[in-house]
């Protein structure tokens, strides 16, 4: 893994976020745009389509409701889900801001939320398509907009100059903060990566004391290498069938595995074949595998991780068939 993470890696954190924390942030922002228009027309008495605005409000409201009745309540969303999830509260805060002065409106700052989301949990192509579309509504918005209008009929507008400032701190915040939230969120996650290594390392260091513990009481108790071989796989199958195992995958992989199926194939050595490209079933969620034959020192017969599925030689690591090593 590089210590130096780059802004155009592809990642598959997104799905790191849960539905419910998505449902709880358009909650608060709704609240937040109620609030605002009764201000607007209680406080300041501004005349402003106060059905078109309570309309898109609306749809919000739908829109969670919805999500909290017909998905499960510890549902991640996918890369797909998490920008549809995104574009609609654009569009959705976009439009409230069309309808209430355009960039005119101060609120229109907020337009910059759900592009620095995007860009700390989505993948660098569908942070890309959301930050440009903001661009393009921020420009829309400083030309098309529903003027401001107050109860005497004044139109609320500030000098052209002003909303020039306001498209263009808005485009550079949207850039640098993206940039920025993107680095900061890869950096974080390389040493979230790289604890969760350590923590495997230490771990299968304490199984493997404790396995040669079972092995040598194993030998004393029943004297013949196959009982000795028996008794030790399946305490190996057990341990990685445990708790502790599929919790620390779960937590990993950040999929539920605990009402999963687990099977564990046995393998005596490797075919010629099996140095072909080559993946997993679809059925398949998670992958272990634990090597269990002593130290290898040939160059072959390794293990490699490919970026694409038709070249060998482009591989992000090798990992050699150690004993204890356990890959995931």
């Amino acid at each position: 893994m590089s210590d130096d993470p780059s802004l155009f890696i592809e990642d598959t954190r997104s799905n790191w976020i849960r539905l419910r924390t998505s449902i709880a942030i358009r909650w608060v922002a709704i609240v937040g745009q109620l609030i605002a228009v009764f201000v607007a027309l209680q406080y300041y008495r501004l005349q402003i389509p106060i059905d078109y605005c309570l309309l898109f409000i609306g749809l919000s409201i739908i829109a969670n409701l919805l999500a909290t009745y017909l998905y499960p309540e510890n549902k991640r969303l996918s890369e797909t889900e998490n920008l549809l999830f995104s574009l609609f509260d654009l569009f959705q805060l976009s439009a409230l801001i069309y309808l209430t002065g355009g960039l005119n409106n101060p609120f229109s700052i907020l337009v910059i939320a759900p592009v620095v989301i995007s860009s700390s949990v989505l993948g660098i192509r569908s942070a890309v398509l959301i930050g440009g579309i903001s661009l393009i509504i921020v420009t829309v918005l400083s030309k098309y907009y529903v003027p401001l209008m107050t109860a005497q009929g004044f139109t609320m507008q500030i000098p052209k100059v002003f909303v020039f400032g306001n498209w263009a701190a808005i485009a550079i915040t949207v850039v640098f903060l993206s940039i920025y939230a993107r680095r900061t969120t890869q950096e974080m996650a390389t040493m979230g990566d790289a604890l969760f290594a350590t923590q495997i390392a230490l771990s299968r260091e304490q199984k493997l004391t404790d396995l040669g513990g079972v092995i040598a009481a194993a030998a004393h108790e029943l004297g013949t290498p196959l009982a000795t071989i028996k008794l030790t796989a399946g305490e190996l199958v057990e341990d990685l069938r445990g708790p502790e195992v599929t919790e620390m995958l779960s937590e990993k992989f950040k999929t539920d595995l605990r009402k999963r199926p687990t099977m564990v194939t046995v393998r005596g050595k490797c075919r010629a074949r099996d140095g072909k490209i080559h993946t997993d079933s679809k059925d398949k969620i998670v992958t272990v595998l634990l090597y269990l034959n002593p130290s290898w020192e040939k160059e072959g017969g390794r293990l490699r991780l490919l970026r694409q599925p038709n070249d060998i030689e482009d591989y992000v690591a090798e990992v050699p068939p150690d004993e204890g090593t356990m890959l995931a």
